[in-house]
Order: structure tokens, then C-alpha cells, then sequence
């Protein structure tokens, strides 16, 4: 039987066998994901059965140092393991946690996942569906789940192709779809489009007078820009448009009224379809908008020139709207 080494400990093991391959994807989690040292985690530990038997083993331990291994006292985790075709565990799982100094424990298959953890008043007690993950090093039980964004740090990658390949199995189980690449396919999308989200909100601001807005997502208009004016402010901008704040310090003269006329000329206009993709339903610029090359004349008299007349026009049409409210304070409010 083929052998090799354990992740977490370095002791050979059987490598075909179907539980030991889910062993070996959660090990690397619980120390890549959750930060456990290696040197805390030990395979194939006898649990305690009375005062003098040790019969049965459990699959993983999580000590609560590198030096104690008192089951009574020093253990602060199990996990048991089975291969991903079997359900049964879980009372075998409260079993070693009554026998040992356990605060929680995970069964896992690969594809199902459930957590125990002691009654945080009765020590006693063993609690089911009260935990949706695992504490990580250091952490409290009382503290799972309560996580600041600041407290957030990447997932390493031999972690998250455990987590993408568990949550694939287990839509592929529930799902109608056929073929599980197809699955796979779509669950990728969504994650992306989940991701892209996350990061249009996090870069929302207030919009400031002079802003450039470019829409960069939507069915069409995406490369259509405009600039802010002093009425303007107190709009809601939508995730679908993209924000430009002219640095007054740059080195280039450039200034708002200037990058506007230059993001809508034709030499801009026709980068942007090139760069547009699809995603998931509609047509998307993303951050590709910032490879577009924007023409700046080594001229800095006609930088000037160019912002100067566009900004010109633009005051001008700010006081159209002016007038149009000098109006409707005469004759009423205009609805036309």
C-alpha cells in the first residue's frame, strides 16, 4: 500500500484511502486557514475509555500547546473524518469530546461539514448547530463568528481549492444539472460577480464637484462620461459608474474640464469596446477602464487651452440651470 507523508505531522500514511485524502485537505486548512502550528496537531490519538483503556482512536487532534498531551486536560480540539460517501460519526465524535478536555469538534466527510462545541456556561453539555465554523488559533468559541473586516486576512490557495471543491460537491448533490463542470462553471461566476460587487461598494464616495463619472457596466453607454456640478452632490451614484478625481498637483496641467474633453474624444471612445466583457448578464468595463491611454498634448499652453474651453461650456450650461431655477422661482415650478 502506497504511503506518504502527513501534512500536519509528517507520519506516513495510507495515501489511497478515500478519508485519508479528506484528512489530508482539512489538515491543510486548520494550519493554512485557521493558523494552527503544525506542532499543536497529531494524528491517530487514543482517547481514554475508563481509568485504564485506551481503545479507540480519533482521526485528528488539536492540542492546546506543543508540549501538553493529557487528553483530559490538554486537548482543545477533534475532528473525525469520513470517506465522502458515509454519514455516521457525530455521536462517535461527542464521545471522545465527553471523554477529553475538547471545547469543540468537526466531523467532516469532505463534502458535509458539522461543528460541536461545549456549552459555553455547562462545560458539560455538547451543543450541536450552535457553531457554523471553527475557532481559529487563539480565538474563543464565544468569538467565532464575530470577526472584524479588519481581522480578515487572505485565504491561502491549497485552502480555498479545498473549500471551492467541498462547496461544489456539495451543489452537485442537490443540483439538477448534469454535468458537474457545468456546475463548476457557474459557481465560479457567481463568485466573481460576488467579488466585483464587493469592490464597486467599497469604493463608493460622495460625489465632489469636478468628479468625472464614466459608466463602466450596463446594457449600454458603457465609455459615456460627464462631470459633476454643485447640484449634483447629493446624488446616490450606482455601482455601474466609475469615478475620476483629478489630482490639482499633478505634473501635466490636467485639469477636470480637460480629461473630460479628452475621455470623449474619438481616440478614448474606441479603446473602451474592446475592453468590455460580459458579466454574467451584462456587459462590463471593469477595472479595465485603466488601461485606457488618455491623449495629453506636450504643450502645456495647449493643455490650458483645451481645459479653458471646455470649462467655458460647461459654466455656461451650469448657468442655463441656474436661469431655468431664476425662472421657476418667478413663474412657479416647470415640469418642462
Amino acid at each position: 500500500m502506497a504511503k506518504q507523508p502527513d501534512f500536519a505531522t509528517g507520519k506516513l500514511i495510507a495515501a489511497n484511502k478515500p478519508e485519508e485524502k479528506v484528512r489530508q485537505d482539512y489538515e491543510q486548512q486548520l494550519v493554512l486557514g485557521y493558523g494552527y502550528p503544525k506542532d499543536h496537531i497529531d494524528i491517530e490519538v487514543q482517547i481514554p475509555r475508563g481509568s485504564t483503556s485506551f481503545s479507540e482512536r480519533a482521526d485528528l487532534v488539536v492540542y492546546k500547546s506543543a508540549l501538553g498531551r493529557d487528553p483530559t486536560s490538554d486537548i482543545d480540539g477533534i475532528v473525525e473524518f469520513k470517506r465522502p460517501d458515509r454519514s455516521e460519526g457525530i455521536e462517535q465524535l461527542k464521545s471522545y469530546m465527553t471523554a477529553t478536555s475538547a471545547r469543540w469538534g468537526v466531523w467532516t466527510n469532505g463534502t458535509d461539514i458539522n461543528y460541536v462545541c461545549r456549552d459555553l456556561k455547562d462545560h458539560t453539555r455538547l451543543r450541536e448547530n450552535y457553531l457554523h465554523n471553527l475557532p481559529a488559533f487563539g480565538q474563543h468559541v464565544a468569538d467565532v463568528g464575530k470577526l472584524k473586516k479588519s481581522d480578515l486576512a487572505p485565504f491561502a490557495r491549497a485552502e480555498l481549492k479545498v473549500i471551492f471543491g467541498r462547496i461544489l460537491n456539495k451543489l452537485y448533490a442537490n443540483s439538477q444539472l448534469a454535468r458537474r463542470d457545468q456546475l463548476g462553471a457557474e459557481m465560479v461566476k457567481l463568485l466573481f460577480a460576488k467579488i466585483e460587487r464587493v469592490r464597486l461598494k467599497a469604493d463608493k464616495r460622495p460625489p465632489m464637484v469636478n468628479d468625472i463619472l464614466m459608466v463602466r457596466r450596463g446594457s449600454y453607454r458603457i465609455g459615456t462620461v460627464a462631470i459633476v456640478g454643485p447640484r449634483d452632490t447629493n446624488a446616490v451614484l450606482t455601482s455601474e459608474l466609475l469615478t475620476l478625481r483629478v489630482n490639482q498637483e499633478n505634473p501635466h496641467g490636467i485639469t477636470p474640464a480637460y480629461l473630460l474633453s479628452m475621455l470623449s474624444t474619438r481616440t478614448v471612445q474606441k479603446q473602451v469596446p474592446p475592453k468590455v466583457c460580459i458579466d454574467t448578464t451584462l456587459p462590463n468595463l471593469g477595472d479595465r477602464w485603466k488601461t485606457i491611454v488618455v491623449p495629453i498634448h506636450q504643450d502645456a499652453n495647449v493643455v490650458a487651452a483645451i481645459g479653458n474651453a471646455t470649462d467655458a461650456i460647461i459654466t455656461k450650461r451650469r448657468g442655463a440651470w441656474d436661469d431655468l431655477d431664476a425662472l421657476a422661482q418667478q413663474l412657479g415650478t416647470l415640469v418642462t
